[in-house]
């Protein structure tokens, strides 16, 4: 799945409402333009999940958005934002696959901001077998994708099952009172999206399969970028509710990125530092939208601030090799 390209729309997350743009890349941009790569220029690709997308947020506020206006002095880099809502490792793969063999973008700097929701993803994609191979473009629905047409009912009951409210809210209101074995276990299981990484139940339940899924496919993008010359960076973060409990998530992914050689940026302790200061309910209405786990604008400038040294020091690596040359 992904973005629908040259989208300029309003939109709305929660309460909130602001202008969703996509460039032609089908990447969310500040505004809605035909994209193309200065090849000869460094290209620089995050990808992740609706943290790194930026839900909830404009372009402007988000993460990304706060880097390019980071560097924007540097006319030798251009940034580009991959990310969309509930990608993970196996997409992360396959969509860097797909972009420089089908759409043949370059990139030479991958950032991949895992996400602790990422695992639950991994274990809901494994049926899932993505087509790589051939060009793909998403298709906005239509407002008339979303009315009925009356003229479809031939007779009063299907204008009753079709049109009456009451008809509509009384299975789903008898599900809520009601629910099915399977329907309870499909809650808790939802509600414990980031539970197996303190949780051993949880764990041992689902955890370690999406753990070990995650891990063989950002095993498979290592090798793509070493393939393809692109130089990868790990980046982990937190939900508030893991800033304080997270062990197993951190111990994992600095494993792996040790035993592949990758750099890992690490942007729990940015976070427990805040809880430090004041408190982790504080942290929480500060840094997070309310009444979500996503980032507001001062929890997407707290990370844009938080990955500026690494970039930087990307960044002068890459100008020094320039100088050398």
């Amino acid at each position: 799945h992904g973005l629908v390209p040259s989208i300029s729309a309003q939109t709305n997350w929660g309460e909130k409402e602001y202008m969703h743009y996509t460039n032609s890349f089908a990447f969310k941009d500040s505004a809605a333009f035909k994209a193309k790569q200065d090849k000869e220029k460094i290209q620089v690709v995050f990808i992740g999940d609706s943290f790194t997308e930026g839900i909830g947020e404009p372009y402007e506020t988000t993460f990304f958005g706060y880097t390019r206006k980071n560097f924007e002095e540097k006319e030798n880099i251009e940034f580009w934002n991959a990310g969309c809502i509930s990608y993970s490792p196996l997409v992360y793969y396959n969509k860097i696959k797909y972009y420089t063999e089908i759409e043949n973008l370059k990139i030479d700097y991958l950032w991949v901001f895992l996400d602790p929701s990422d695992i639950q993803d991994e274990v809901d994609y494994k049926e899932f077998v993505p087509n790589c191979k051939e060009n793909f473009t998403p298709k906005p629905k239509t407002k008339e994708d979303y009315v009925y047409d009356i003229k479809k009912d031939k007779n009063l009951i299907d204008i009753y099952t079709n049109h009456s409210l009451l008809f509509a809210l009384t299975p789903l209101f008898y599900k809520a009172v009601f629910p099915t074995e399977e329907q309870k276990k499909s809650k808790i299981y939802r509600e414990n999206r980031i539970k197996w990484v303190y949780d051993d139940e949880v764990y041992q339940d689902w955890g370690k399969e999406g753990v070990e899924s995650a891990e063989k496919h950002l095993d498979k993008l290592v090798n793509l970028c070493k393939e393809k010359n692109i130089k990868m960076t790990l980046v982990i973060y937190p939900w508030f509710d893991i800033i304080e409990k997270n062990e197993r998530h951190v111990k994992k992914w600095t494993d792996f990125s040790t035993k592949n050689d990758i750099p890992l940026v690490n942007l729990f302790p940015v976070f427990a530092k805040e809880v430090t200061k004041s408190s982790l309910e504080e942290v929480q209405k500060t840094y997070f939208l309310e009444g979500d786990v996503h980032w507001n604008a001062k929890g997407n400038h707290l990370i844009a601030e938080s990955i500026k040294q690494p970039l930087q020091q990307m960044i002068s690596t890459i100008e020094e090799q320039d100088k050398s040359e």
